[in-house]
């Protein structure tokens, strides 16, 4: 929906199914979003998506990550809320530092930047890695 309000619908191809499992087609993608989702898998399981996902990008496409980042002092009580929140309900969960996502990339995409969103609870961020 929000890509038919901006326009840009057209240009957007999402992929049903469970991650881990789902067919994805070679060098098809630009860009590839992993949105909320790194703080439910551990190292493993990330560094795996990030294979998949590195394989799906055409040369010099991009991996955007949009998930709790620490940021904003603004956003220190609700992230140690979440965290706390990931340790009663998952297995192996947890926010990862951009350092701790730097290291899962990899060598296969370039030092990523961070942009935190300004946005409450000040506790989102968006990590962006080009492809090598």
């Amino acid at each position: 929906e929000t890509a038919e309000n901006f326009g840009i619908l057209d240009r957007l191809t999402t992929i049903p199914g469970n991650l881990h499992e789902v067919s994805i087609p070679d060098t098809a993608y630009d860009l590839a979003i992993v949105a909320n989702v790194t703080h439910l898998q551990t190292p493993e399981q990330n560094t795996a998506i990030f294979d998949r996902l590195h394989g799906s990008l055409k040369p010099n496409g991009e991996l955007m990550i949009v998930d709790a980042f620490r940021g904003s002092s603004q956003g220190d009580v609700p992230l140690t809320l979440y965290h706390l929140g990931l340790a009663l309900r998952t297995r192996g969960g947890r926010v990862y530092s951009p350092r701790e996502l730097h290291e899962m990339l990899g060598d296969r995409f370039h030092r990523p930047t961070i942009t935190p969103l300004d946005v409450p609870p000040h506790m989102v961020g968006m990590l962006v890695a080009k492809k090598r």
